[in-house]
């Protein structure tokens, strides 16, 4: 007879009791074997040191008794020396011992300190002192919850003075934080009951006197015994009341080191550093999407892509247009394998990707979005992001290429210029332009110039119709006139192409979803050129535009460098005639 097969909950249950068995342990998951053998040393030297007092007091209740009998000593007072010699020394040898075992335990930490930070006890002390905030799981999300609302407060600080949201923003945190004052209230009052309970140990050693007495009065105790056994009590209640909070470090290590360890076990399916899978001689650029279903893994229940069919020849352009939410964005992230789809195939000349080294697969890849990021050194460093050793003239030759080479020498530094926190001293026009230079096979293209001012979108395109010829393009655009001259333009619609083919062709069917499209945005633009109000300026104030434009202009292009230059000086600056 078949076993009765386990819920999901029970199943569930026993991972998460399986967990909590192994979790004062796993703080020692990465310790050596001398590692354990150091700390087993190390503890058998603190249980030596700590018995010490115990094993003394057996001797001081010996030593007790021999003075008790007063009567005994006075008639045979060479017993009670002999007593008296026995006890001293069992305190020198109880002192020699305690001396071995705390220089054991010095020196073991002294020669081996590294070792010890870098593995047993970093899980012990360095995890609980950079986790003590979330010393349980209610701490951890409320302190999260707070942390990512300063993060993203201070992230959007434009839009939060914009909307004067300042108010809300602050009571938001403030009533996490209310939260987290009424558990550390709670916690205060427990740790106060405790520390204040061992008060109770002076009480109790009054009892202890007062009935130890009534003992040896009469009951014919030793008051040695007495003695030993009332201190034994007090003192071992005083070392409980100590040892039981420092137990709380183990359960503060074992959870912050469980989540540490669950963030280093976790295999990713995508790994960026996988040297595994085939890397071809050459590579021509021809991409295939067959019968391509995908959804996120952040919503398994909803699918964006469904039945994905798109062929594009090794050096054609192909535009992907359709309304906002087509999922246009995401058929480029399945190329550079951002994500894996969930059912059909998207080859690479003719190969899966699956089967790339996925490192050689973006290497290959040129991608200029809407918004790039640049690191905040100099414009030469970001452009030689992509060949550390790449030379001064061929850092100059890839940005001529890219139409970005004279407003870098207009800038008080040139090519030395800073650029500022991701870029943030450039416009958007020149990120665009320093992140066209990289120059690959593949050129992907989203939406990268939908948010700049005409003249640098006049400039970022030219580049860019310049680094695409040649080249396999992918671009997706909402503004249809920037790739009315692409090879194949594809009409996206609930995650599936609707309709493909030339501008040309696509404009003659009226019925067409992109001959909507394009009525739609001829529309729109005469409406804005009809109800544009020209508006006088003086000369000082033009000026103070073609500054800003300017700068506006700095912004795109230096992630335009950083983005794409890696493939042109890679692959395409090994001859200097293939410059574009």
């Amino acid at each position: 007879m078949s076993s009765p097969t386990k819920s999901p909950e029970k199943s569930m249950e026993e991972n998460m009791k399986k967990k909590k068995k192994k979790s004062i342990t796993i703080i020692f998951r990465y310790a050596y074997w001398y590692d354990k053998l150091l700390i087993v040393l190390g503890t058998l030297g603190a249980i030596g040191d700590g018995m010490s007092t115990n094993v003394l007091l057996v001797f001081v209740s010996r030593l007790f008794n021999s003075l008790g009998y007063g009567k005994g000593v006075q008639r045979n007072p060479e017993n009670f020396m002999h007593e008296i010699e026995k006890c001293s020394l069992a305190f020198v040898y109880i002192g020699l011992g305690v001396m071995v075992m705390a220089f054991m335990g010095a020196k073991i930490l002294d020669v081996h300190v590294d070792v010890l930070i870098g593995t047993s006890i970093l899980h012990i002390l360095l995890v609980e002192d950079g986790f003590s905030s979330f010393s349980n799981d209610s701490f951890l999300d409320y302190s999260s919850k707070a942390n990512s609302i300063v993060e993203q407060a201070l992230a959007s600080i434009k839009t939060v003075y914009s909307f004067t949201s300042e108010k809300m923003i602050v009571q938001k945190y403030s009533m996490i934080l209310d939260r987290t004052t009424e558990m550390g209230l709670k916690q205060g009052i427990a740790k106060g009951l405790a520390v204040g309970s061992t008060g109770l140990s002076f009480a109790i050693w009054a009892l202890i006197a007062w009935y130890g007495s009534r003992l040896v009065m009469y009951k014919g105790e030793s008051g040695g015994r007495v003695y030993t056994s009332g201190l034994a009590f007090v003192l071992g209640g005083l070392a409980l009341g100590m040892a039981l909070p420092e137990l709380n470090h183990f359960t503060e290590a074992s959870i912050a080191a469980s989540r540490i360890f669950h963030r280093i076990d976790r295999v990713p399916e995508i790994d960026g550093e996988d040297i595994k899978g085939l890397v071809p001689d050459e590579i021509h650029g021809k991409i295939e999407f067959e019968n391509v279903d995908f959804t996120y893994p952040s919503r398994p229940n909803s699918i964006i892509l469904h039945d994905f069919n798109l062929k594009i020849e090794a050096g054609s352009t192909v535009a992907l247009v359709g309304a906002s939410g087509s999922c246009k964005s995401t058929a480029i992230a399945l190329v550079q394998r951002f994500y894996n789809a969930d059912r059909g195939i998207i080859r690479v000349d003719g190969i899966d990707i699956k089967k790339l080294q996925l490192k050689w697969l973006r290497a290959q890849m040129g991608l200029v979005s809407q918004e790039h990021a640049l690191f905040g050194t100099s414009i030469r460093e970001n452009i030689m992001f992509g060949k550390i050793d790449a030379t001064m003239e061929e850092v100059i030759a890839a940005a001529t290429a890219a139409n970005a080479h004279n407003f870098i020498r207009q800038l008080p530094e040139g090519y030395e210029t800073k650029v500022g926190e991701r870029g943030a001293l450039l416009s958007g026009g020149q990120k665009q332009r320093i992140a066209i230079i990289k120059n690959p096979v593949i050129l992907l293209l989203d939406e990268a110039t939908s948010a700049l001012d005409s003249e640098s979108e006049k400039l970022v395109q030219t580049a860019l119709d310049q680094a695409s010829m040649g080249r396999t393009t992918m671009v997706v655009a909402h503004k249809l006139a920037t790739i009315r001259n692409a090879d194949v333009i594809a009409v996206m619609s609930e995650g599936r192409v609707i309709e493909q083919g030339s501008h040309n062709e696509l404009i003659n069917s009226h019925t067409g979803q992109y001959a909507h499209l394009v009525k739609l945005q001829r529309q729109f633009s005469s409406f804005n050129d009809e109800h544009h109000t020209p508006v006088t300026k003086s000369s000082a104030s033009r000026l103070s535009t073609s500054n800003q434009a300017k700068q506006c202009s700095i912004h795109r292009c230096l992630s335009t460098i950083h983005n794409c230059y890696h493939h042109q000086i890679t692959h395409r600056l090994r001859s200097p005639d293939s410059l574009l």
